[in-house]
C-alpha cells in the first residue's frame, strides 16, 4: 500500500489449494477463469508457495469506507452455482477451500474502520463448499 494514501484498501478471494493439481484442470471443471493462480515453486514477495492454488478475486478497493460484506458478495456470486463443481474438485485433488479478506487499515483516525462480516448466504456458501476464512489486516 502507499503509505501516503490515508485510506483503507481492501481484497477479498475464494481459494482452492492443494499439493497436486494442475489449476488450469479446475478452470476446465468449475468452468469459469480464475483471477489468479498459483503453481508450487512460483516465487512471491516474502514466501514461496508450497502448493498450487486457483482463486477468484474480488475487486481490489481503496476508499475512506471499504466494506467486506460487498467484496465478499461479489465473489460469492462468482461462484454460488457452482458448489457441486468445487466439491467435486475438492475430493478429486484433496483440496480445502478459503475465503481469504486482505485489509490494509490507515492509521489516519478521522478515515472509517473497514465493515468486516460476511452475510447468511456467504457463510452458508462456505459451510456447503467446507471453507475456511482468513483475514489478513495491516496498519499503514
Amino acid at each position: 500500500m502507499n503509505t501516503q494514501n490515508s485510506k483503507n484498501e481492501c481484497y477479498v478471494y475464494f481459494a482452492l489449494d492443494g499439493e497436486d493439481f494442475d489449476p488450469d484442470d479446475l478452470t476446465q471443471i468449475i468452468g469459469i477463469a480464475p483471477s489468479k493462480i498459483r503453481r508450487k515453486g512460483d516465487i512471491v514477495p516474502n514466501n514461496l508457495p508450497n502448493f498450487n492454488s486457483w482463486q477468484i478475486h474480488s475487486e481490489k478497493v481503496i476508499d475512506e469506507f471499504v466494506d467486506v460484506y460487498d467484496l465478499s458478495e461479489a465473489v460469492f456470486l462468482r461462484l454460488k452455482d457452482r458448489v457441486e463443481l468445487i466439491l467435486e474438485s475438492k475430493k478429486r485433488y484433496n483440496l480445502t477451500c478459503r475465503l481469504q479478506v486482505v485489509l490494509w487499515v490507515t492509521s489516519d483516525q478521522s478515515q472509517s474502520t473497514p465493515a468486516i462480516g460476511f452475510e447468511e448466504n456467504i457463510i452458508n456458501f462456505l459451510a456447503k463448499v467446507g471453507a475456511s476464512v482468513d483475514v489478513d489486516t495491516y496498519r499503514t
